[in-house]
């Protein structure tokens, strides 16, 4: 563990939950010569469907986690050197939005444990016992569980 000031910087990993801060990052843009500067993670897909097989079993990984509650998709627009955005460089769509957001619309497994997510303090009820309502509140995120 690295040390700052005499201190450990760092706390030991107890089964709290986590943040992902950075994942995907899958080329596609068909514009772009397959030669070129440009990249993404891994190897291109070949076709769209591809990309959208590759997008969901990265979403289904992350979602089975029972201590992930959150992720942050890299990334959300192509920039110069990588052409792995959601959107190309001009902020147009690449991609069938509608099909990406319900790929992600899932129970998060971190969700289905209930109260028992609360105990780590960054995560807390909101709404009291309202059973229906099930609202939950973090410094990270808002969410509303199904």
């Amino acid at each position: 563990m690295a040390k700052r000031n005499g201190t450990h910087r760092f706390r030991p990993y107890r089964g709290q939950p986590y943040f992902v801060s950075e994942f995907g990052g899958i080329r596609w843009n068909p514009a772009v010569e397959k030669n070129s500067t440009s990249w993404g993670y891994g190897e291109d897909p070949k076709t769209l469907e591809e990309f959208y097989r590759r997008f969901e079993g990265l979403c289904r990984v992350l979602l089975e986690q029972p201590r992930m509650f959150g992720y942050c998709y890299t990334q959300l627009t192509d920039v110069y050197q990588e052409q792995n955005g959601i959107f190309c460089f001009d902020r147009t769509s690449k991609f069938d939005l509608k099909r990406l957001r319900e790929i992600q619309q899932r129970m998060a497994a971190i969700e289905q444990e209930g109260d028992e997510i609360t105990k780590w303090g960054g995560v807390v009820r909101t709404e009291g016992d309202a059973p229906k309502d099930q609202s939950w509140r973090s410094p990270l995120i808002s969410h509303q569980l199904a």
